[in-house]
């Protein structure tokens, strides 16, 4: 599917982990890995600071009237609890404990247009942008899910409603004259 709808990015984020459980456990080692959707949160930094890909689609569907919002889905997740993920994770290694495949998304996943009508909503501007055919992207019948349990069962992280992660993006923007 990937190949065929030229998703080269997930295709390469897909055989690169298959390629890390490979080398694990012909090595007999354990391995973690983490699978956030588009990090959002607190951002740290100034006007002048790089903005990260989700606080910089973020922005620009804020600042830009004429952008696209793809017809597809998309998770939000706190950085903050990327970060805590990070650390549960390798804690759990350390601690001996077998390797796992964490999912950090919400469930189910939000529509873009979902996202963008939340982004717009936490900063209190009518969204005015344009929206991607359905006819580019068939993904809008049904929302993706992905088992996030793993993340709340073995690392302790129970992820924040993405309004509130969405909220906290907003905020960190303006805090930051970034909006």
């Amino acid at each position: 599917w990937m190949r065929e709808n030229k998703q080269w990015y997930r295709l390469a984020k897909t055989l690169q982990e298959a390629a890390a459980r490979e080398f694990c456990a012909a090595n007999g080692m354990s391995i973690s890995t983490l699978h956030p959707s588009l990090i959002l949160g607190p951002y740290f930094g100034d006007a002048s600071t790089r903005l990260s890909i989700g606080h910089e689609m973020a922005e620009a569907w804020l600042r830009d009237a004429g952008t696209v919002v793809p017809n597809g889905h998309t998770g939000v997740v706190d950085v903050r609890q990327v970060a805590s993920a990070h650390v549960a994770a390798a804690a759990r290694l350390r601690e001996g404990h077998a390797g796992g495949r964490y999912l950090l998304n919400q469930n189910p996943l939000w529509h873009q247009e979902d996202f963008a009508k939340a982004l717009h909503d936490s900063a209190g501007r009518p969204m005015a942008l344009a929206l991607e055919p359905e006819s580019e992207r068939g993904y809008r019948a049904v929302p993706p899910t992905a088992d996030v349990r793993p993340a709340a069962d073995d690392l302790g992280i129970v992820l924040r409603a993405p309004e509130d992660v969405v909220a906290a993006t907003v905020a960190s923007l303006r805090a930051h004259a970034r909006l």
